[in-house]
């Protein structure tokens, strides 16, 4: 399988943001301040799918 650079690049730092907003969201969660609702459930499975699926792809799971 050829796998275009650009495309490494560009998941890659998708794959870093998302972990970023899955720390935040767990240090919002464990402070409090941010409301556990179905929306942020879904959005947090989507997230950290995501996270899962790139990592997997490159072998870093």
């Amino acid at each position: 399988m050829i796998i275009d650079e650009d495309e490494v690049r560009v998941e890659i730092k998708e794959l870093i943001d998302l972990i970023r907003l899955d720390e935040k969201y767990a240090s919002l969660l464990s402070d409090g301040i941010f409301p556990i609702d179905h929306e942020a459930i879904e959005f947090n499975y989507q997230r950290r799918f995501r996270i899962m699926e790139i990592s997997r792809k490159y072998g870093l799971g």
